[in-house]
Protein backbone atom coordinates (compact mmCIF):
# COMPACT_ATOMS: atom_id res chain seq x y z
CA UNK A 1 0.00 0.00 0.00
CA UNK A 2 1.15 3.77 -0.89
CA UNK A 3 -0.14 6.86 0.26
CA UNK A 4 -1.44 9.88 -2.26
CA UNK A 5 2.29 10.89 -2.78
CA UNK A 6 3.40 7.07 -3.81
CA UNK A 7 5.11 6.28 -0.05
CA UNK A 8 5.52 2.90 0.98
CA UNK A 9 3.03 2.34 4.20
CA UNK A 10 5.16 -0.47 5.06
CA UNK A 11 3.96 -2.43 8.44
CA UNK A 12 1.13 0.29 8.36
CA UNK A 13 -2.46 -0.34 9.48
CA UNK A 14 -5.16 1.93 9.28
CA UNK A 15 -8.63 2.42 10.85
CA UNK A 16 -12.07 3.85 10.10
CA UNK A 17 -13.72 5.18 13.19
CA UNK A 18 -16.62 7.37 14.60
CA UNK A 19 -17.07 10.06 16.72
CA UNK A 20 -16.08 9.19 20.33
CA UNK A 21 -17.96 12.17 21.80
CA UNK A 22 -21.46 11.68 20.37
CA UNK A 23 -21.05 8.21 18.48
CA UNK A 24 -21.72 9.21 14.95
CA UNK A 25 -20.46 8.17 11.78
CA UNK A 26 -21.27 10.96 9.39
CA UNK A 27 -17.85 13.60 9.17
CA UNK A 28 -17.20 15.62 6.64
CA UNK A 29 -13.35 16.46 5.86
CA UNK A 30 -11.59 19.47 6.73
CA UNK A 31 -8.12 19.33 5.08
CA UNK A 32 -5.45 16.97 4.57
CA UNK A 33 -1.91 17.41 6.13
CA UNK A 34 0.74 16.18 5.99
CA UNK A 35 3.67 14.87 8.96
CA UNK A 36 5.36 17.99 9.50
CA UNK A 37 7.93 16.65 11.88
CA UNK A 38 9.32 13.85 10.25
CA UNK A 39 10.14 12.74 6.62
CA UNK A 40 10.37 9.29 7.35
CA UNK A 41 8.00 7.76 8.75
CA UNK A 42 5.66 5.11 6.39
CA UNK A 43 2.85 7.47 5.22
CA UNK A 44 2.78 11.69 5.16
CA UNK A 45 -0.30 12.64 4.30
CA UNK A 46 -3.96 11.94 6.69
CA UNK A 47 -6.89 13.77 6.81
CA UNK A 48 -8.73 15.42 9.73
CA UNK A 49 -12.86 15.24 9.44
CA UNK A 50 -15.67 16.68 11.54
CA UNK A 51 -17.87 15.37 13.45
CA UNK A 52 -21.89 16.38 11.32
CA UNK A 53 -23.13 16.02 14.60
CA UNK A 54 -20.96 17.54 17.25
CA UNK A 55 -18.22 19.04 15.67
CA UNK A 56 -15.61 16.83 17.03
CA UNK A 57 -12.24 16.94 15.06
CA UNK A 58 -10.57 14.21 14.47
CA UNK A 59 -7.98 12.04 12.10
CA UNK A 60 -9.92 9.74 10.03
CA UNK A 61 -8.51 7.01 8.52
CA UNK A 62 -6.22 6.84 11.22
CA UNK A 63 -3.01 4.56 12.10
CA UNK A 64 -3.89 1.39 14.08
CA UNK A 65 -2.77 1.25 18.04
CA UNK A 66 0.09 -1.49 17.08
CA UNK A 67 0.79 1.18 13.61
CA UNK A 68 1.30 3.89 16.05
CA UNK A 69 4.85 3.21 17.37
CA UNK A 70 5.44 3.63 13.38
CA UNK A 71 5.24 7.41 13.97
CA UNK A 72 7.07 8.16 16.96
CA UNK A 73 10.81 7.28 16.78
CA UNK A 74 13.25 7.23 19.32
CA UNK A 75 14.34 10.99 18.51
CA UNK A 76 10.59 12.22 19.19
CA UNK A 77 11.37 13.13 23.36
CA UNK A 78 14.38 14.81 22.13
CA UNK A 79 12.79 16.71 19.36
CA UNK A 80 10.47 18.29 21.50
CA UNK A 81 13.28 19.96 23.85
CA UNK A 82 14.02 23.32 23.37
CA UNK A 83 16.61 24.89 20.80
CA UNK A 84 19.73 24.91 23.07
CA UNK A 85 20.42 28.51 22.42
CA UNK A 86 16.81 29.55 24.08
CA UNK A 87 17.87 27.70 27.08
CA UNK A 88 21.11 29.28 27.54
CA UNK A 89 20.20 32.50 27.22
CA UNK A 90 20.78 35.02 29.79
CA UNK A 91 17.71 35.92 32.03
CA UNK A 92 17.25 39.72 31.02
CA UNK A 93 14.58 41.56 32.12
CA UNK A 94 12.51 40.92 29.48
CA UNK A 95 12.74 37.17 30.45
CA UNK A 96 12.24 37.42 33.77
CA UNK A 97 8.65 38.74 33.36
CA UNK A 98 8.13 36.16 30.38
CA UNK A 99 10.13 33.06 32.23
CA UNK A 100 12.02 31.18 29.71
CA UNK A 101 9.27 28.00 28.42
CA UNK A 102 10.29 25.38 30.40
CA UNK A 103 9.76 27.41 33.95
CA UNK A 104 6.96 28.84 32.76
CA UNK A 105 5.44 25.67 31.67
CA UNK A 106 6.39 23.61 34.76
CA UNK A 107 4.75 27.08 37.40
CA UNK A 108 1.32 26.98 35.16
CA UNK A 109 0.83 23.13 35.49
CA UNK A 110 1.86 23.40 39.18
CA UNK A 111 -0.98 26.18 39.82
CA UNK A 112 -3.63 24.10 38.04
CA UNK A 113 -2.78 20.83 39.88
CA UNK A 114 -2.79 22.86 43.19
CA UNK A 115 -6.57 24.11 42.39
CA UNK A 116 -7.61 20.63 42.74
CA UNK A 117 -5.90 18.89 44.90
CA UNK A 118 -3.94 20.24 47.97
CA UNK A 119 -0.02 19.62 48.39
CA UNK A 120 0.51 16.14 50.04
CA UNK A 121 -2.03 14.29 47.58
CA UNK A 122 -1.15 11.30 45.50
CA UNK A 123 -1.00 12.44 42.07
CA UNK A 124 -0.71 10.19 38.95
CA UNK A 125 0.44 11.71 35.92
CA UNK A 126 0.56 9.63 32.84
CA UNK A 127 2.57 10.30 30.28
CA UNK A 128 5.48 12.24 31.94
CA UNK A 129 7.84 11.73 29.27
CA UNK A 130 11.20 12.83 30.52
CA UNK A 131 9.54 13.58 34.06
CA UNK A 132 10.22 17.08 34.51
CA UNK A 133 6.47 17.73 35.91
CA UNK A 134 6.39 14.47 38.33
CA UNK A 135 9.84 16.49 39.73
CA UNK A 136 8.49 19.91 40.02
CA UNK A 137 4.98 18.77 41.64
CA UNK A 138 7.67 16.32 43.67
CA UNK A 139 9.09 19.50 44.94
CA UNK A 140 5.81 21.55 45.36
CA UNK A 141 5.07 18.41 48.10
CA UNK A 142 3.15 16.30 46.21
CA UNK A 143 3.74 12.42 46.20
CA UNK A 144 3.70 11.46 42.72
CA UNK A 145 3.62 8.18 40.78
CA UNK A 146 4.29 8.13 36.92
CA UNK A 147 2.27 5.41 34.03
CA UNK A 148 4.65 6.04 31.05
CA UNK A 149 4.31 4.06 27.47
CA UNK A 150 8.47 4.13 26.75
CA UNK A 151 10.55 2.34 28.44
CA UNK A 152 13.34 4.23 28.21
CA UNK A 153 11.44 6.87 29.78
CA UNK A 154 10.28 4.69 32.90
CA UNK A 155 13.98 3.57 33.48
CA UNK A 156 15.15 7.55 33.45
CA UNK A 157 12.15 8.53 35.72
CA UNK A 158 13.14 5.53 38.21
CA UNK A 159 16.51 5.39 38.22
CA UNK A 160 17.61 9.12 37.91
CA UNK A 161 14.73 10.94 38.87
CA UNK A 162 13.89 8.08 41.70
CA UNK A 163 9.82 8.29 41.21
CA UNK A 164 8.10 5.37 40.88
CA UNK A 165 6.81 4.45 37.44
CA UNK A 166 5.54 2.06 35.38
CA UNK A 167 4.24 0.70 32.11
CA UNK A 168 0.83 0.17 31.03
CA UNK A 169 1.23 -3.34 30.62
CA UNK A 170 2.65 -3.36 34.70
CA UNK A 171 0.82 -0.65 37.04
CA UNK A 172 -1.25 -1.61 39.57
CA UNK A 173 -3.31 0.70 41.11
CA UNK A 174 -4.68 -1.37 43.68
CA UNK A 175 -0.72 -1.03 44.30
CA UNK A 176 0.02 1.93 44.14
CA UNK A 177 -2.98 3.19 46.04
CA UNK A 178 -5.71 5.38 44.75
CA UNK A 179 -4.83 8.95 43.79
CA UNK A 180 -6.42 12.72 44.49
CA UNK A 181 -5.45 13.74 41.26
CA UNK A 182 -4.84 12.50 37.50
CA UNK A 183 -2.89 14.43 34.98
CA UNK A 184 -1.97 14.31 30.91
CA UNK A 185 0.20 17.42 30.04
CA UNK A 186 0.20 17.14 26.14
CA UNK A 187 -1.18 13.55 26.36
CA UNK A 188 -4.57 13.33 25.54
CA UNK A 189 -4.89 14.28 21.96
CA UNK A 190 -2.58 11.58 21.03
CA UNK A 191 -4.78 9.06 22.45
CA UNK A 192 -6.23 6.47 20.50
CA UNK A 193 -8.98 5.93 22.64
CA UNK A 194 -10.00 8.50 25.11
CA UNK A 195 -12.99 6.96 26.32
CA UNK A 196 -10.95 4.41 27.97
CA UNK A 197 -8.84 6.52 29.19
CA UNK A 198 -11.57 7.90 31.43
CA UNK A 199 -12.38 4.69 31.92
CA UNK A 200 -8.79 3.90 33.98
CA UNK A 201 -8.88 7.66 35.46
CA UNK A 202 -11.88 6.76 37.10
CA UNK A 203 -10.94 3.62 38.47
CA UNK A 204 -7.24 5.25 39.85
CA UNK A 205 -8.82 7.98 41.72
CA UNK A 206 -10.52 8.55 44.88
CA UNK A 207 -14.39 9.73 45.48
CA UNK A 208 -14.24 13.08 44.09
CA UNK A 209 -10.66 13.01 43.05
CA UNK A 210 -9.85 15.80 40.23
CA UNK A 211 -8.14 14.92 36.31
CA UNK A 212 -6.14 17.90 34.56
CA UNK A 213 -5.18 17.92 31.33
CA UNK A 214 -4.33 20.16 28.28
CA UNK A 215 -5.25 19.95 25.13
CA UNK A 216 -4.79 22.04 22.04
CA UNK A 217 -7.42 24.23 21.04
CA UNK A 218 -9.36 23.61 17.95
CA UNK A 219 -11.00 26.88 18.43
CA UNK A 220 -7.45 28.57 18.72
CA UNK A 221 -7.45 31.52 16.47
CA UNK A 222 -3.48 31.24 15.68
CA UNK A 223 -5.30 28.50 12.95
CA UNK A 224 -7.80 30.90 11.78
CA UNK A 225 -5.11 33.58 11.42
CA UNK A 226 -1.28 32.51 10.07
CA UNK A 227 -2.35 27.95 9.61
CA UNK A 228 -5.94 28.17 7.82
CA UNK A 229 -6.30 25.16 5.14
CA UNK A 230 -3.87 22.92 7.77
CA UNK A 231 -4.41 21.10 10.88
CA UNK A 232 -1.58 23.12 12.48
CA UNK A 233 -1.24 19.59 14.66
CA UNK A 234 0.96 17.04 14.51
CA UNK A 235 -0.67 14.68 12.71
CA UNK A 236 -0.78 11.76 12.93
CA UNK A 237 0.35 11.42 16.54
CA UNK A 238 -2.20 14.15 17.08
CA UNK A 239 -5.78 11.76 16.77
CA UNK A 240 -7.80 14.72 18.22
CA UNK A 241 -8.65 18.41 18.25
CA UNK A 242 -10.80 19.43 20.66
CA UNK A 243 -12.51 22.56 20.96
CA UNK A 244 -14.15 23.70 24.59
CA UNK A 245 -17.33 22.42 23.43
CA UNK A 246 -16.29 19.30 22.67
CA UNK A 247 -14.40 18.26 25.47
CA UNK A 248 -16.93 19.01 27.94
CA UNK A 249 -19.14 17.00 26.07
CA UNK A 250 -16.56 14.01 26.36
CA UNK A 251 -16.08 14.47 30.24
CA UNK A 252 -19.50 15.04 31.05
CA UNK A 253 -20.59 11.81 29.27
CA UNK A 254 -18.03 9.71 30.84
CA UNK A 255 -18.56 10.51 34.74
CA UNK A 256 -16.80 13.72 35.24
CA UNK A 257 -18.20 17.46 36.56
CA UNK A 258 -16.01 19.37 34.54
CA UNK A 259 -15.04 22.67 36.96
CA UNK A 260 -13.16 24.42 34.32
CA UNK A 261 -12.19 25.11 30.72
CA UNK A 262 -9.50 27.74 30.32
CA UNK A 263 -8.03 29.14 26.92
CA UNK A 264 -4.65 29.35 27.90
CA UNK A 265 -0.75 29.98 26.76
CA UNK A 266 1.76 28.84 29.74
CA UNK A 267 1.08 25.02 29.53
CA UNK A 268 2.38 24.83 26.03
CA UNK A 269 4.08 26.38 23.07
CA UNK A 270 2.22 27.62 20.03
CA UNK A 271 2.36 26.22 16.60
CA UNK A 272 3.07 30.07 16.05
CA UNK A 273 6.23 30.14 18.60
CA UNK A 274 7.60 26.65 17.64
CA UNK A 275 7.78 27.51 14.00
CA UNK A 276 8.86 31.11 14.20
CA UNK A 277 11.67 29.85 16.79
CA UNK A 278 12.78 27.44 14.12
CA UNK A 279 12.82 30.03 11.38
CA UNK A 280 15.09 32.53 13.36
CA UNK A 281 17.28 29.98 14.52
CA UNK A 282 18.29 28.60 11.53
CA UNK A 283 18.48 31.90 9.76
CA UNK A 284 21.95 32.99 8.72
CA UNK A 285 21.58 35.64 11.32
CA UNK A 286 25.29 36.17 13.72
CA UNK A 287 24.56 34.66 17.56
CA UNK A 288 24.66 37.93 18.99
CA UNK A 289 22.11 39.03 16.73
CA UNK A 290 19.51 36.18 17.13
CA UNK A 291 19.47 37.24 20.58
CA UNK A 292 18.91 40.65 20.27
CA UNK A 293 15.70 39.69 17.66
CA UNK A 294 14.56 36.92 20.38
CA UNK A 295 14.50 39.02 23.22
CA UNK A 296 13.01 42.23 21.48
CA UNK A 297 11.05 41.19 18.48
CA UNK A 298 9.94 37.35 18.99
CA UNK A 299 9.24 37.38 22.77
CA UNK A 300 7.07 40.65 22.98
CA UNK A 301 5.26 39.63 19.91
CA UNK A 302 4.26 36.19 21.21
CA UNK A 303 3.62 37.45 24.68
CA UNK A 304 1.20 39.67 23.07
CA UNK A 305 -0.12 37.49 21.14
CA UNK A 306 -0.58 35.06 23.62
CA UNK A 307 -2.75 37.39 26.14
CA UNK A 308 -4.68 38.54 23.31
CA UNK A 309 -6.28 35.58 22.21
CA UNK A 310 -5.97 34.33 25.34
CA UNK A 311 -8.13 36.65 27.14
CA UNK A 312 -10.57 36.03 24.18
CA UNK A 313 -10.74 32.48 24.56
CA UNK A 314 -9.03 31.48 21.67
CA UNK A 315 -5.49 30.93 23.03
CA UNK A 316 -3.62 27.77 21.61
CA UNK A 317 -4.53 25.38 24.46
CA UNK A 318 -6.97 24.51 27.06
CA UNK A 319 -6.32 22.95 30.26
CA UNK A 320 -9.31 21.11 31.40
CA UNK A 321 -10.38 20.97 35.62
CA UNK A 322 -12.91 17.92 36.32
CA UNK A 323 -13.88 16.09 39.21
CA UNK A 324 -15.29 12.36 39.83
CA UNK A 325 -18.95 12.38 39.87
Amino acid sequence: MTDAKGKPDAGLELEQITCVVCGSAESAPLFTSRDLRYDFTPRDEFTLVECARCGLRYVNPRPTERSLDLFYPDTYYRDRKEPPRVRRAPPSGLRRLYPPRAERVLQEKVRHARALAPAGGRVLEIGPAAGQCLEAMREAGYDVVGLERNPKMVEHIRNTLEIPCWRPDEFDPAGAGRVDLVVLWNVFEHLSDPVGMLTQARSFLRPGGGLVFSVPNAAALEREVFFRGESCEDVPRHLFSYSPQTVRALLEKEGFTVERVVSVTRTAVSELQERTERALFRSPLGRPLKKVVYNFGVLPLIWAWDRGTGALGRGHTLVVSARLR
